[in-house]
């Protein structure tokens, strides 16, 4: 069944039935909330299991009750919105109450895909109305788009994280996009389409990727594409899987492993046309020749947006991934009197920094478009494993990664490096119950707990086992990153040179990481080479 199909079989049964009622009341019944309100068909009442809590009373007014309160009428029919795995129990449930199962209707994970593809383009803004003018210019557009192929591919995306946002739009262009198609890139997230759907991590990336086969919707095209869902649906092949935990997706990491994710030089983003107003931007912050950016993680960002993990996941999180801007200031200083300035990247820090060897761009100067700028011109990049890594990986930047949260991951840690390229230095992991640091196996073995299916992140998955094994983070010492800062400029201007010892501690972090990697095809790790000083000063990591 396509997709048209399916939403035409919505429809179909709403006709059938005199009554409509929602089994759910979570994400699954608030899209099918919002497409039934496009139809103009009204919802009786909302259902959850008994037992369960009701975290909202209503939804768009309409109360939520627990199936031991719900009354049916002969003519009702239920929508059951759940996820696939919840499905039968629920099914079950109903038909215990003498409910026929001609009148259940289940959204399965296909047809939420859809519903969400469809919403956040239709539903967005409802009350425009396209004039003649609009309607012959977007017909003249539409045929143009489709040239010489018979439809357009429609993709549904990842819209909740910058580090989320960049890696799977990448990899839908560069490793999944249709040969020969027009691909349309549709970006959804929870917030409610009606209102602003548009709250992308960074709206400047999703111009650059757009040429003669690709486009993201975007807020200053979405009316056009809205036309296309309306007058044209049967030109559209809307998929139905979610690709960010897709085979996709999994298999682009592996080839970001193989070093094909740096390969940049074919014109994949071009900033040409951008480069004065980007000159002029850093200007007027007071940077005049060679600069690093630096990003330390905090809760900011995720405060001030959306964000798609629990309370639960966060707070797993911010503990084991957070830093100290103040923690920066050594290395900065390092690099001030060296001619090279410090330049704070990322969004919404929680702190506020006046210093003279760091200019605060995230809090004072920050723009979708010089997140890119910054990364495509920085002499390297200093700070924690974030999403604002991917700006750099775009432009095959060195990078030195500190206070690295975990050994490895599954899913979305892509840990795209390069040894022979970047530098890497981790926490220094406490436990409670040994009373004592961790060696690179023990930390293994914990780790080695974390391999489930895929919940929200596989980083959290590790860090979640660090929480219950009793695993405090203790972070790097504003030395620690000070001495890796300087390794990463005596690579860089040719003047580094590594001792027997260095090799030797070097080849003993390998020779019990790699071991492991090997027998678990599904992990994976930063590939970058662990910092001088940092295997110096902390041996107990490879005994």
């Amino acid at each position: 069944m396509d997709y048209l199909e399916r939403l035409k079989s919505i429809a179909a049964f709403c006709m059938q039935h005199d009554r409509i009622f929602i089994y759910g009341a979570g994400e699954y019944a608030q899209w099918l909330t919002w497409y039934l309100g496009e139809e103009k068909q009204s919802i009786a009442g909302y259902i959850v299991s008994d037992g369960e809590y009701i975290g909202k009373p209503s939804i768009d007014g309409v109360a939520v009750c627990h199936l031991s309160e719900a009354e049916f009428s002969d003519g009702d029919g239920i929508f059951v919105a759940l996820s696939e795995k919840w499905q039968r129990k629920v099914c079950d449930s109903l038909l215990a109450k003498g409910i026929h199962s001609t009148v259940l209707y289940c959204i399965g994970d296909p047809l939420f895909v859809v519903l969400q593809t469809w919403c956040a383009v239709v539903c967005n803004r409802r009350e425009e109305r396209f004039s003649e003018s609009e309607t012959s210019c977007y017909e003249a557009n539409f045929h143009a788009i489709l040239g010489g192929h018979q439809h357009i591919e429609v993709r549904r995306g990842f819209g909740y994280s910058i580090g989320g946002a960049l890696l799977e739009l990448f990899c839908q262009k560069k490793y999944d996009t249709a040969e020969h198609a027009y691909t349309l890139y549709v970006v959804a997230t929870k917030e409610d389409p009606r209102e602003n759907y548009f709250l992308q991590p960074n709206a400047y990336f999703y111009n650059v990727f757009d040429d003669k086969n690709f486009c993201c919707v975007r807020e200053d095209n979405l009316k056009f594409w809205k036309y296309i869902f309306l007058h044209h649906p049967e030109k559209l092949a809307v998929h139905t899987d979610y690709g960010y935990v897709t085979d996709v997706m999994e298999k682009s990491i592996e080839r970001m492993h193989q070093g094909d994710f740096r390969n940049t030089e074919d014109g994949f983003i071009r900033l040409e046309k951008d480069e004065k107003s980007g000159r002029v931007a850093l200007e007027k912050m007071g940077v005049h020749g060679d600069f690093i950016a630096i990003y330390a993680r905090d809760d900011g960002y995720y405060k001030k947006t959306w964000c798609a993990p629990s309370d639960e996941d966060l707070r797993v999180m911010d503990f084991y991934r957070n830093s100290d801007i103040r923690t920066f200031l050594s290395a900065a200083e390092f690099l001030k009197d060296r001619g090279i300035a410090s330049v704070r990247v990322g969004s919404f820090p929680a702190s506020t920094l006046q210093v003279d060897a760091i200019v605060d761009y995230a809090k004072d100067f920050h723009s979708d478009f010089m997140d890119f700028y910054l990364a495509k011109h920085c002499k390297f990049f200093l700070g924690d494993h974030s999403g604002v890594i991917f700006f750099q990986v775009f432009w095959s930047k060195p990078m030195v990664m500190i206070n690295l949260p975990n050994i490895t991951g599954y899913a979305d840690g892509s840990f795209p490096f390069v040894r022979e390229r970047d530098l890497a230095i981790y926490h220094k992991f406490w436990s409670k119950e040994k009373n004592r640091l961790l060696n690179l196996s023990e930390i293994l073995e914990i780790e080695d707990l974390s391999d489930q299916p895929y919940t929200y992140s596989g980083n959290v998955r590790v860090m979640e086992e660090y929480d219950k094994c009793g695993i405090v983070p203790i972070p790097n010492t504003p030395e620690e990153i000070r001495a890796v800062t300087q390794e990463m400029l005596e690579r860089l201007d040719g003047k580094l040179s590594y001792t027997e010892e260095d090799e030797m501690l070097q080849s003993k972090f390998w020779a019990i990481l790699e071991p492991y990697l090997k027998t678990r095809p599904r992990v994976l790790w930063y590939d970058a080479r662990v910092g001088r000083d940092f295997l110096r000063e902390n041996p107990w990591m490879t005994c």
